[in-house]
């Protein structure tokens, strides 16, 4: 917990410092399948549900060929089993790094003459928190597990002449949010974003 808080700030003190007109805003969202994985000593168990997260993303250059970024996102899931829905906030944070621009690449700000489509790859956390929901039995929202923390990582790729990002990746829970001693539950989530770059 004190790791993601001190890593938050970081990340909020680089953005705030003064600097020239190199950082840009990216509005999208994703298509997740989330997975959740339980173990309810001696019979393991995963749930498979689809989601959606919309939001937007600070990008902060941090030389020609990487920036951090930092974004809000609110989440939805459609859980079929049990049948119900849950939503909530995310606050993924991220460092990014580009592959193959030219030298006057500068992330999400300008770019060369070659730059038409630049790969890149990521990783970061991302913060949880959970707002609501309707899951029978499910009690994600208590005291206990409101908060959850995720690290993930992917790659994608920034359609420069079209200021799109498209991005391919996976999150991890750190945490165990079950409210039972005799229970482990945690969730990962594969997802496929898009955003424009603004």
């Amino acid at each position: 917990m004190k790791k993601a808080l001190f890593l938050l700030l970081a990340v909020a003190a680089l953005m705030a410092a003064p600097k020239k007109a190199d950082a840009q805003v990216a509005i999208g969202g994703t298509g997740f399948g989330f997975f959740e994985t339980g173990n309810t000593i001696g019979d393991p168990a995963m749930n498979r549900a689809a989601g959606i997260s919309l939001g937007a993303s600070y990008y902060q250059h941090v030389g020609n060929a990487a920036a951090v970024s930092a974004g809000l996102n609110y989440r939805f899931v459609l859980d079929p089993n049990p049948k119900g829905n849950e939503h909530g906030v995310e606050l993924p944070l991220a460092f990014n790094y580009f592959f193959g621009a030219s030298k006057d690449f500068v992330p999400f700000v300008s770019e060369g003459p070659d730059d038409s489509i630049i790969p890149f790859v990521y990783a970061g956390p991302t913060l949880e928190f959970g707002l609501g929901g309707s899951v029978p039995g499910a009690k994600r929202f208590d005291v206990q597990n409101r908060f959850n923390v995720l690290v993930g990582a992917g790659a994608g790729m920034y359609l420069v002449d079209n200021y799109i990002i498209l991005k391919l990746g996976y999150d991890y829970s750190l945490m165990d949010y079950s409210v039972s001693d005799a229970d482990k539950q945690t969730r990962h989530y594969i997802r496929l974003g898009v955003s424009f770059v603004l």
